[in-house]
């Protein structure tokens, strides 16, 4: 290479490869699914208030998945502290590449929407946003580095930044959705110092840290872990390698419950802030459990990382010689995977409901336990978000656990391409009466494979001896009873047919294969 940013820029594609390629699936998979069944039912409009909303909120998603397939993709900026470079080419060499290749894939997701569905969302305004939101995660990351302040300041500035994203299709936080059709001059000039003031910091935390005067927390820190503190008044040993593990991990990967708690915070913030309306409060409160699957995803990155603190999901040799059987690993990560999930879901109800007490002594109460007449939130809606968290969770924990990057993404490209098929070939290959019975094709196959795969790990976790006959007879039968209770509300509500059964049936499988599929994956990682 001729010159060290060159040498910076090539490495970040290299290393990224088919990571950055499946996280534009991924991130796209979603909105193409959504956008393709409201035009299959003859419904997309895209002046209609829910398509305006769920443009911004398909732009941050995108955002998060993409730019988190670049951080992992970029490693850790300390590596390259040794190298003879200025602290300014690092930061630059770091931030530039990124943020033109974030640019590039959130303008073309959105070019390619606008071709297949014709709802001509703005590009210019949400890319430079995104830009922008990725400049200030990489600065505030870097400044804080492995303190206790990383999550919380990312998560105030990344709340803080979102507000400002939402108000440019909004004159009131509440008030009726327009699309973001120009940037005006202001707006420019906020964009200009939200990215210029990001490189300021990230330089300034960079030069701190390569001279070793990072963000340190270290009283605060032993303060905490004193509170956390297992039984400290009587200084009792573990029983167990065991249960000295589960402990050590819980500490370490619990953090579903916290960013749940941070959120509910930072919605509550704003609604005092900006609104102050009694049903918005309370359409917040229940429709803000659908970020408990997102919360899931980035839960499962710490839960997943055998190789923590410093991110790897390869086990290194420290983990992988403990005096435990995959058996005893993979159960301590699920009942890690568990808490995570229990925890944050916990937090959501518990606030749904003190909402919901306090409305009614303050006399604003609807009548109405949900919010159905003003979101349309039902109750359907919470068993959905129940388990979407724990499929988010507990499967990319699995798969993540397995050690191997390679399979991991090829697994999350092929899932991806399964909403992506039935709507691509379905505008150019297929007919219009012939789409329906594809999709439902497309729908039959995935659940097979996934009843498929579900009985083989059973099997060989079984004959591994990674689960007990117990273990195994109540997965079955937690399986079973999900089936047919998903069976009971669709013939009530839908009507049942066959299809609709075997695809639920599918669902229940998926729900239950971290079970025989962790202590699988870990034995994987351990052995490689």
């Amino acid at each position: 290479m001729r010159s060290a940013s060159l040498a910076l820029t090539w490495e970040l594609l290299a290393s990224g490869g088919w990571k950055l390629l499946g996280a534009v699936l991924v991130a796209n998979a979603l909105p193409i699914l959504i956008l393709g069944a409201l035009r299959q039912e003859g419904v997309l409009d895209p002046q209609e208030q829910a398509i305006i909303s769920m443009h911004v909120v398909s732009t941050m998603i995108n955002g998060l998945v993409f730019g988190t397939a670049l951080a992992v993709a970029a490693g850790s900026v300390s590596r390259l502290y040794c190298y003879p470079i200025s602290s300014a080419l690092i930061t630059a060499g770091r931030m530039l590449p990124a943020q033109l290749l974030l640019f590039a894939e959130v303008a073309a997701s959105t070019l390619l929407l606008n071709w297949l569905f014709g709802v001509n969302w703005p590009i210019l305004g949400p890319a430079l946003f995104i830009v922008s939101g990725l400049a200030t995660f990489q600065a505030v990351a870097w400044l804080t580095g492995h303190s206790l302040w990383s999550l919380p300041a990312i998560l105030i500035v990344g709340g803080l930044q979102s507000v400002w994203f939402v108000f440019r299709y909004r004159t009131q936080f509440t008030g009726p959705a327009h699309e973001w059709l120009e940037v005006r001059p202001m707006e420019w000039l906020t964009l200009a110092v939200f990215t210029a003031g990001a490189y300021a910091v990230a330089l300034l935390a960079i030069q701190r840290d390569r001279r070793g005067e990072a963000l340190r927390t270290d009283t605060l820190k032993a303060w905490l872990e004193s509170l956390c503190e297992r039984r400290p008044a009587l200084k009792r040993g573990f029983p167990s390698p065991l249960a000295a593990h589960f402990w050590a991990e819980w500490h370490q990967k619990g953090v579903m419950p916290l960013i749940t708690a941070i959120g509910l915070c930072l919605g509550l913030g704003i609604w005092l802030l900006f609104v102050r309306q009694a049903d918005t409060l309370h359409v917040w409160v229940f429709k803000g459990g659908w970020f408990l699957p997102i919360t899931g995803f980035v839960g499962a990155l710490a839960i997943g990382g055998s190789g923590l603190p410093n991110g790897a999901i390869e086990m290194g040799p420290f983990l992988a010689t403990r005096p435990l059987s995959n058996a005893e690993l993979g159960r301590n990560l699920l009942q890690v995977v568990a808490r995570n999930v229990c925890g944050g879901v916990i937090l959501w109800l518990g606030a749904c409901t003190v909402v919901i007490v306090a409305l009614k002594l303050a006399g604003a109460d609807s009548g109405k336990i949900l919010p159905v007449e003003t979101s349309n939130f039902e109750w359907w809606q919470i068993p959905a978000i129940v388990f979407g968290s724990w499929w988010t969770t507990s499967l990319l924990t699995t798969l993540l656990s397995s050690g191997r990057s390679r399979f991991v993404v090829l697994v999350i490209i092929s899932v991806s391409l399964l909403p992506l098929i039935p709507t691509i070939l379905g505008r150019w290959m297929l007919s219009e009466g012939a789409r329906p019975g594809f999709r439902n094709a497309i729908g039959l196959l995935a659940s097979g494979v996934a009843i498929v795969t579900t009985i083989w790990a059973c099997r060989s976790a079984w004959q591994r001896r990674y689960i007990t006959g117990t273990s195994l007879l109540a997965a079955v039968a937690l399986a079973t009873t999900l089936t047919a209770a998903g069976g009971i509300v669709i013939h009530q509500t839908t009507g049942w047919t066959s299809t609709s059964q075997l695809i639920l049936t599918g669902l229940a499988a998926i729900t239950i294969l971290p079970v025989p599929g962790l202590p699988l994956m870990i034995a994987w990682n351990r052995h490689r």
